[in-house]
């Protein structure tokens, strides 16, 4: 099996941070570090999901 030939460092694809709203499937989660969620699922799902707490004492 023939190996792949190596790139040079100006081939190579430099990892690119983006920073744009979440639209995923996660309705509140925590991601490589970052808060994310999904606004569209918490405005549908409201207390279902978060329900507010109310101490007994």
């Amino acid at each position: 099996m023939a190996k792949k030939p190596e790139l040079k460092e100006e081939e190579r694809v430099k990892p690119v941070i983006v920073n744009e709203t979440y639209i995923g499937s996660y309705i509140d989660s925590e991601l490589g570090g970052k808060h994310v969620s999904n606004k569209s699922y918490e405005k549908y799902y409201g207390k279902m999901i978060k329900p507010t707490w109310n101490s007994k004492t």
